[in-house]
């Protein structure tokens, strides 16, 4: 058997990665409170001396439906036999039921091609899209967006996003992205994630202000947030140590 995940980091995600199984524990987690680009919670297991291809190859696959801490092992036993489990990673997991009351652990997809992985990303791409993504948006087109990240990094302004936003509208970029150095005093990789209020140096109109001129040039306007993350360097964190 070959066991094929996705893993990655920042500008490389989603990686293929491909290894043939042994005996004994094969396995792949998440403990950073949520599954990510470093470990998504997807494995597909093919049986054959040679890795799956795209087409041609008999994979059975399987998908979690959470994006919590999850954890995904394979074990091949001593009579060869295959054994498949993933579901919420254990460490540090409890929940407490009083009587009469249930939990629901999260789904798993499984899904059987008898013609590669393509066939298998072509299931699960149809799954999602008809069962679990929002009808408001299945059939919507995503708009042609720029956003502000490699060209301003952490040096944000009203100014200079609404020059971006004017060459943006020239090209016909539909939407603009605003994204890190919007908040707090985050100048910095190490300093103000948490503080998620606008900083009125860089925009003394506010995102209102911001918003509004943006759609005059006809762009939609969105905006980066990373809710999951603090600095320690910032007032959310000074304020409440404790939820870190």
């Amino acid at each position: 058997y070959h066991l094929t995940m996705l893993s990655g980091g920042w500008a490389r995600e989603r990686q293929v990665v491909t290894r043939p199984l042994v005996d004994g524990l094969t396995q792949f987690k998440s403990s950073r409170g949520a599954s990510s680009h470093q470990f998504n919670p997807f494995m597909a297991i093919s049986p054959g001396k040679a890795p799956p291809d795209e087409t041609g190859s008999i994979v059975y696959a399987f998908t979690l439906v959470y994006s919590g801490n999850f954890a995904a092992m394979a074990e091949i036993s001593e009579s060869r036999r295959l054994r498949v489990n993933m579901g919420i990673n254990p460490e540090s997991f409890t929940w407490t039921l009083d009587r009469f009351e249930s939990f629901a652990t999260p789904e798993v997809i499984m899904t059987f091609s008898n013609d590669g992985l393509g066939e298998i990303s072509n299931d699960l791409h149809r799954l999602m899209r008809y069962n679990l993504m929002p009808s408001r948006w299945r059939d919507e087109l995503c708009p042609v967006l720029l956003n502000t990240w490699e060209a301003l990094y952490f040096n944000v302004s009203h100014e200079c996003v609404i020059e971006i936003a004017r060459a943006a509208a020239q090209a016909n970029i539909e939407m603009l992205v605003l994204d890190d150095g919007w908040f707090g005093k985050r100048n910095d990789i190490n300093s103000g994630l948490g503080d998620w209020y606008v900083n009125r140096e860089k925009f003394p109109f506010g995102l209102d202000g911001l918003c509004r001129e943006i759609n005059s040039l006809g762009l939609k306007f969105g905006i980066w947030v990373e809710p999951e993350m603090v600095n320690y360097d910032s007032d959310l964190h000074r304020e409440h140590p404790d939820w870190t």
